[in-house]
């Protein structure tokens, strides 16, 4: 089980605020919802706490400045898709989630196999069921688009209406964790060069 940047989409009650851009706890702002640096903080802490002790030979992770990049990809684009899923009038129901997640746990090799899948994710426990939801909500976005003739054999069409939706909102990028990349709606790594924030225009 891989976590994709398009894969899931994350609830925001509790974990993004209406902010101006440019705070200083702000990881990352878009329009006028800010990511905060405790909630990135937060995830990586607890990613780090369900590594201890866990055999990870083999395992591609990332770690470091690429884990906090990671996870603020994770939450600023699973944002974004949640405006695109209301724009489209998708969501997921809870019979749903609860499918794809029997399949995925069935998948993995059962309960006590999750711990480990979602470390090789990139997931902690409490950002599962919006993997799962995010899943669901980008599977029936697939299925608009193919309706309407649209390619996405490889995700393009769910690509382009992210993009689309960061051009329409500025986001707002903490250098210390990157620089936005207005043309794939991404965080790449930094110049090693200090820069000011990076926005979407």
């Amino acid at each position: 089980m891989k976590k994709k940047v398009l894969a899931a989409v994350i609830a925001v009650a509790g974990v993004l605020t209406l902010t101006s851009c440019g705070q200083v706890t702000s990881a990352a702002t878009i329009g006028k919802t800010e990511i905060s640096i405790s909630t990135i903080q937060k995830s990586v802490d607890q990613i780090l706490a369900d590594r201890k002790g866990v055999d990870l030979t083999g395992a591609t992770i990332d770690t470091g400045a690429a884990l906090n990049r990671a996870q603020l990809r994770f939450y600023l684009v699973s944002y974004i898709l949640d405006q695109v899923a209301a724009d489209k009038k998708v969501s997921a129901t809870p019979a749903e989630i609860a499918s794809v997640r029997t399949a995925l746990v069935s998948q993995v090799g059962g309960e006590s196999k999750i711990k480990h899948a979602l470390i090789g994710a990139g997931l902690t426990a409490d950002e599962f069921p919006t993997y799962i939801r995010g899943y669901v909500i980008q599977t029936k976005i697939a299925q608009l688009a193919k309706a309407a003739g649209i390619p996405n054999t490889n995700g393009e069409a769910i690509q382009a209406l992210v993009v689309a939706y960061t051009k329409a909102h500025k986001v707002t990028i903490n250098p210390r964790y990157g620089v936005w990349d207005p043309a794939t709606a991404n965080i790449v790594d930094a110049p090693t060069t200090s820069a000011p924030v990076t926005t979407s225009k």
